[in-house]
């Protein structure tokens, strides 16, 4: 839940709104088990979005690995 909700905050300051996919972050919710079901990504059109204003302002993006098996992203 934290994770998704400091991914939503981000957008938000950046200004992106909500959008209707399932998967995105950004998705209003009514419920915690709403949240919980919501994705753990921003959707493809809002992945453009956030990484042009986060390099424009002067942030730099890093690309997660995964642990093969470990479960965690």
């Amino acid at each position: 839940r934290i994770q998704r909700m400091v991914m939503r905050s981000a957008a938000f300051v950046f200004g992106l709104e909500p959008t209707p996919d399932p998967f995105c972050v950004t998705r209003n919710y009514r419920s915690l088990e709403e949240l919980d079901r919501m994705g753990n990504n921003y959707s493809p059109p809002w992945q453009a979005r956030y990484a042009k204003e986060a390099v424009q302002r002067g942030l730099t993006l890093v690309e997660m690995t995964r642990k093969p098996g470990s479960g965690m992203p």
